[in-house]
């Protein structure tokens, strides 16, 4: 019976494509325009055949050339043919809705089509904001910045919404670069412009901020000003009560990411970061955080800056333990946070690197002892600390390096921990290393 259906179905098809044929070749009564023939389009669209409907698509424009048939593709063509590529899983569609995008647009300018719909920009941008080519994905804040162009000309019905606004900024944060994260300021300042100029479609949300913060975040060269300039606009408009605004927890993680950084670091500016976290009554503190903090600590790089890192992060971790165990805080920074720790103290030349990095060991076996588990030493941990004796120039170096390998669980010792601790053997000037390393 599914059968017969799908027979009978096909027999239509084929039937208004003789039909269809028959008008274009002026052996029909009827002469076809652009209503009928996107009926065939859509057919084409609805099973799939995108070469069918790119050759149909083509033919609709070559049949008014030669004809002077209404068949010129119109908006519902457009729209049927960016929503087929919308749907289709072939890999090279961002690039065929992109090429579709400037066909349409050179149409309007030249008088053949009369209106387009904000529908047929949307698709475009989502399509290129997800293409894995950098090229095609830049492109999407060149349509957006066409529809609001067209929209405030009058050419476009309806304007460009946040959906659209934040597909364009979080394509634009991807993009790891300073041209991009410029873009992704301007572009946020747009939105706040018109917003405050009367058009509501398009408000700056809690999402736009955010994507702007990552974008910054992830420029090579704009600095932590302009991103706590951002962000502090952002709690601003939240302690407002802003409907579009709250000050998130991603909000915050990005910021100390952003601060965290070895090129802009800020510790003082990190610390204040976590204490407004503290403060903030709708964001709970997190692990995360807490890592963050201590590793915008650990950014200094030279030397002497390098240890003095090294104590203020040790610093900062033990106040934060002291908060911990009064109630101030209900949460710790993770094992990941205190490595970081302990890779500080480790590049450093400091003579005593090694005491101070198994006391913070010592520390986290403790706390993991009264539960809080998340901040127990890891096989990174163990590593890092053998990777402290191997800068040692003590003499007794494999000594206590061996000391401390014995009273290590043995399921801490992966590959790269004894590689290093091998490390520290080859270096010692111990007689009978040749042995210890066997």
């Amino acid at each position: 019976q599914n059968d017969n259906s799908d027979s009978g179905s096909n027999s239509k098809d084929t039937a208004a494509m003789d039909m269809i044929q028959d008008m274009m070749e002026g052996n029909a009564a009827v002469e076809p325009n652009a209503y009928m023939m996107n009926g065939v389009l859509h057919h084409f669209s609805r099973s799939g055949d995108v070469e069918g409907a790119e050759s149909f698509f083509k033919t609709m424009t070559k049949v008014a050339e030669e004809k002077g048939y209404f068949t010129r593709p119109d908006v519902a063509s457009y729209n049927i043919m960016a929503n087929m590529y919308f749907r289709s899983k072939n890999k090279d569609t961002a690039r065929k809705v992109y090429q579709l995008f400037q066909h349409m647009e050179e149409s309007y300018d030249a008088g053949l089509l009369f209106e387009t719909e904000l529908f047929f920009y949307s698709i475009v941008i989502n399509m290129l904001q997800k293409s894995s080519e950098l090229h095609l994905r830049q492109k999407a804040y060149d349509v957006l910045l066409a529809a609001i162009k067209r929209s405030d000309d009058g050419q476009l019905r309806g304007q460009a919404d946040s959906i659209m606004f934040n597909l364009v900024l979080s394509s634009l944060a991807k993009q790891y670069n300073n041209v991009s994260a410029k873009k992704a300021v301007e572009l946020l300042q747009l939105m706040e412009d018109r917003y405050a100029e009367g058009f509501t479609s398009a408000p700056p949300d809690t999402l736009s901020y955010n994507h702007v913060l990552v974008a910054i975040t992830r420029s090579m060269s704009m600095g932590s000003e302009l991103l706590l300039t951002i962000f502090q606009k952002l709690l601003d408009l939240d302690a407002e009560g802003n409907d579009y605004i709250e000050a998130d927890k991603a909000a915050y993680e990005t910021v100390l990411y952003g601060l965290s950084n070895p090129r802009h670091g800020d510790r003082k500016k990190a610390l204040e970061i976590v204490e407004k976290m503290i403060k903030h009554e709708k964001v709970n503190l997190t692990s995360k955080c807490l890592d963050l903090l201590l590793v915008a600590h650990c950014s200094e790089q030279d030397r002497r800056k390098g240890e003095m890192a090294a104590f203020d992060a040790t610093r900062c971790f033990l106040q934060l333990v002291q908060r911990f165990e009064k109630g101030e805080i209900d949460v710790l920074p993770s094992r990941e946070g205190i490595n970081a720790i302990i890779i500080c103290w480790a590049d450093t030349k400091h003579w005593n690197k090694v005491k101070h990095s198994i006391e913070l060991y010592n520390l986290m076996q403790s706390l993991s002892s009264k539960g809080v588990e998340y901040i127990s030493p890891d096989a990174q941990t163990i590593s890092l600390i053998f990777k402290a004796f191997s800068k040692h120039n003590h003499n007794n170096a494999l000594k206590k390096a061996k000391k401390f390998r014995e009273s290590v669980d043995e399921k801490l010792l992966d590959t790269v921990a004894y590689n290093t601790y091998l490390h520290v053997v080859g270096k010692s000037r111990d007689v009978n290393k040749a042995n210890t390393a066997r």
